[in-house]
This record gives structure tokens, C-alpha cells and sequence, in this order.
């Protein structure tokens, strides 16, 4: 019987093994979708968010594809985001609030994604990345990763961290390994990101950028589609997006990067009012599923719409949340007020989802947020918006944006959250009256943060 070749060594592979699809999920800074709160009594005491949209698409993955009479299976491998960690007993680490702040612990995400590929891929095989926030780093390094190096077979991952530490400073020619070629291309499939924060930090200034020798906003080659949903009313300095660089793009890359109207949880969830990320998660949703990347589930993708009745706001209408004004005390220190559009990140000629054009002018917490107004008066009076196409699941979702996803029992029910049951992401599951406590035994685990920061830097 013959036999394929590996991809970079390793085993071969027996053609009649069935190909499959390795579909990897990384999760948002202190996201963990195993114990989001939703309306069960037994929730983790750690549970420090709602659910993002990457735990939602990775719910409705369907055992297995079925396009154009080829069976493949989906392998879902769901992995929590920076700061999420927790010991036996679900208690939270006192630095993880910090951890999701500064990002370094994002290299060891990157690591066991690579690996998880490595251990599983077969020629045939595909290979899906989403992530949100760091998680959308993560994936998108990860892209690179295997751009750059390929699969180790089993005999070369034992020298993965030479190879990983001569990556991240090639000048120095004492520092690891020089990895080998890639023996053959591996193709992505698709890279699908949730608003890609890309700020990696070593301390309270200096900031890691183009980590592994891969340039941070690189479209990588080998990727056949690459997906992006952008924030335009994140206001955060060290939650900046990194859109992709389409002056690299080939001809036959499908490349989008969409903004939407909310800030950076707005787009890629995690708010118990997630109207907004509703929109980013139903546009994603139907790009994959009309160029038939993966079979997802698309009835439970629907339920997990948001319905609160009379107080829903029409599509497209709800007000967008000003993240920096919920920034609690501890992560002010280390982080300051700036606009999309004062950072540069919403330039050029972006395309904007239909919706954004429906968003509200009159914001309740107007504070160093922008609106469409201040976007139109920055690029001229004769600036219009371009405006991506609703797909038709897009619009079927419109057409029952008001409607109660409860009433349909016959179609899967995901679980809902409520406030009560959750405190707020920053306090990592202690009590508010703890948290001044907490506040104080973070900031004295961190020697002389106060000179580090310098006495030229506000304090809010």
C-alpha cells in the first residue's frame, strides 16, 4: 500500500485515514469559557467574564464537515486566555489581572498551540486559528510559526526552545538553535481574529514587538483566508488592534478586516449586554460558513443571540461601552486614554460594517471615545464610509434581531448570564469590599512599580 510523506518528517501517513480539521480556539485576556457564568448555581468562584465569541463559535462546531461530498473531522482544541488560570479549588492568581496587562505570559499559549498542531496534523489535514485579543496574537503567531519553521516531527519538537529561543534573538549566535527548513509548505486554511491586541509588554515600558522574528502585523503566505473584526471605540493605549499589513497580500488570498461599532469586548465578547459582539460574531459566522471553511452549527449560533424584551435596542443602535472609563484603579496605572483614531488604527480607507452606520452620535459615557462625527470631521467633509455586504445569514439574523431565541424549544438553548452572578473582571472573583485589599497585595508583589512608572506619568 503506498503511503504519503509527512509534512516535515515524522511518520507517514496511510491514505486512508479520513483528513480532518484542526480547529484552534484561543481565548481573550482572563477569558476562560469553561467557567463563564451563566445561569447555573454552581459557577466557579473564578469566573471573571461572560461568554466571549470564541467560546460561542467553538460550541457550534459540528463533529464533522461535509462539503462537496468530503467527510472531514472536526478536532476543536478550546484554549483559555492570559490571566485565567486557576488552582484545584477555581481560586484565581493575585498577578493575573497583571499577567492579562503586560501579556508576556502569551509565549506559553503560542507554545502549546504549536505544539497541539505538530502532535496532530497529517497531510490533508486542515488547520483553522481564531482568537480574540492576546488570543488573536497567539493564533496569528502561531501562523507565522509555521510559516517560518513548518511541523517538527516528534524527534525534532525535543529541540523546540532552541529553536524558539534562537528565534526570538537571532543576532545572538550563542542563543539556541537555528531551526530547520520547512520541508514542505503547510497550508492555513483560515486565521479568523477578534480585534488582535498585539501589545506584549516586559515591564511598564518596554514593549516586545515583532516577537520571533515574525513581523506582528505580517500576512502570512501560506494563510488561504484571513478574517478580522475591529473595534472602533476602543480606547485603551495597551489595547491597540494590529491589523494585518495587506500590501503583501497574494492573489489568491481572501483577506477582511471589518470594523465595528464597541469597544474591544464589544467586538469579541464578554459583556453580559452583548448585542454589539452579536454583530461581529454573526458576521463571522457567515463569512466561514459561505466559502464553506468549516460546518458550524448555525442554530445554536442564533441563540446565542441577546434578548432583553423591550429594552433591546434596534439593530445596530446599542450604545457602545467605554472601556477605559471601566478600568478599574490597578490597571490605570499602567495603561492611559487613546482613541482608534488618535492612534492611527482606523486610516486609510477601512471598511466598516453596515451596522456602524447606525450608531449612536449621543454616547453615555462620551469620554475620550469618538463617535462617526469626529470620524468624518478628521479625514473631510467629503469622506463616506465603505460599507462591507451583509451576507444572508447576516441579514436573516437581522430580520429576527427582536425575537425571544427561548420560545423555539426544538432548537439547541444555550445558557445565559446574569449580573448577579458575576463580579466585576478586574476584582478576579473577590468581593468589591476585598478588593481594595487585593488592590494593595498585587501593587507590593511589584518591586518599585511607582518609581518605574516615573513621576512624569499621570497616575488616574
Amino acid at each position: 500500500m503506498s503511503v504519503l510523506p509527512p509534512a516535515n518528517g515524522g511518520e507517514a501517513v496511510d491514505p486512508l485515514i479520513r483528513p480532518k480539521s484542526l480547529v484552534i480556539f484561543c481565548d481573550g485576556s482572563m477569558d476562560d469559557g469553561l467557567v463563564s457564568r451563566s445561569d447555573s448555581s454552581d459557577a466557579p468562584d473564578n469566573s471573571s467574564s461572560f461568554f466571549t465569541n470564541i467560546l460561542r463559535i467553538s460550541r457550534s462546531v459540528r463533529p464533522y464537515s461535509k462539503y462537496d461530498g468530503v467527510i472531514k473531522d472536526q478536532i476543536v482544541y478550546y484554549q483559555s486566555g492570559i490571566g485565567s488560570e486557576a488552582d484545584f479549588y477555581n481560586k484565581d492568581s493575585d498577578v493575573d489581572t497583571l499577567l492579562a496587562a503586560f501579556g508576556t505570559a502569551v509565549a506559553s499559549k503560542i507554545r502549546d498551540v504549536y505544539a497541539f498542531i505538530a502532535q496532530n496534523y497529517r497531510p490533508g489535514d486542515d488547520i483553522c486559528l481564531f482568537g480574540f485579543s492576546r488570543g488573536a496574537y497567539t493564533a496569528r503567531k502561531v501562523s507565522g510559526l509555521i510559516q517560518k519553521i513548518g511541523l517538527l516531527s516528534n524527534e525534532q519538537m525535543g529541540s523546540f526552545y532552541s529553536y524558539w529561543q534562537y528565534l526570538s534573538d537571532p543576532t545572538n549566535p550563542s542563543n539556541g538553535t537555528p531551526p530547520p527548513p520547512p520541508a514542505s509548505v503547510i497550508p492555513i486554511k483560515l486565521v479568523a481574529c477578534f480585534d488582535t491586541v498585539g501589545s506584549v509588554w516586559l515591564g511598564l515600558k518596554d514593549q516586545v514587538l515583532d516577537s520571533l522574528s515574525i513581523k506582528d502585523n505580517s500576512l502570512v503566505p501560506n494563510v488561504q483566508v484571513a478574517l478580522h473584526a475591529l473595534s472602533i471605540h476602543e480606547n485603551r493605549d495597551r489595547f491597540m488592534c494590529t491589523q494585518w499589513d495587506e500590501s503583501t497580500k497574494l492573489p489568491n488570498q481572501i483577506v477582511r478586516q471589518v470594523f465595528f461599532a464597541g469597544a474591544h469586548s464589544d467586538v469579541g465578547g464578554g459583556y453580559e449586554v452583548h448585542e454589539l459582539s452579536d454583530i461581529s460574531l454573526f458576521w463571522m459566522v457567515d463569512q466561514i460558513t459561505s466559502m464553506k471553511l468549516l460546518d458550524l452549527d448555525l442554530d445554536f449560533i442564533a441563540n446565542c443571540r441577546q434578548y432583553r424584551g423591550s429594552k433591546k435596542p434596534d439593530w445596530g443602535t446599542s450604545q457602545p461601552h467605554n472601556s477605559y472609563h471601566d478600568t478599574e484603579f490597578l490597571e490605570k496605572l499602567i495603561m492611559h486614554p487613546e482613541t482608534r483614531l488618535k492612534g492611527g488604527q482606523f486610516a486609510g480607507a477601512p471598511v466598516s460594517h453596515p451596522s456602524v452606520g447606525l450608531s449612536p452620535k449621543k454616547l453615555d459615557e462620551p469620554g475620550n471615545m469618538i463617535t462617526l462625527d469626529d470620524i468624518a470631521k478628521s479625514f473631510g467633509k467629503d469622506w463616506k464610509p465603505t460599507y462591507a455586504t451583509l451576507g444572508e445569514f447576516e441579514k436573516h439574523m437581522k430580520t429576527i434581531w427582536h425575537t425571544d431565541p427561548s420560545k423555539d424549544q426544538s432548537l439547541p438553548q444555550p445558557s445565559f448570564e446574569k449580573r448577579d452572578q458575576i463580579l466585576p473582571m478586574v476584582t478576579g472573583g473577590v468581593s468589591p469590599k476585598k478588593f481594595r485589599h487585593r488592590t494593595r497585595t498585587v501593587v507590593s508583589e511589584i518591586p518599585n512599580l511607582f518609581k518605574a512608572i516615573g513621576d512624569g506619568c499621570k497616575i488616574l
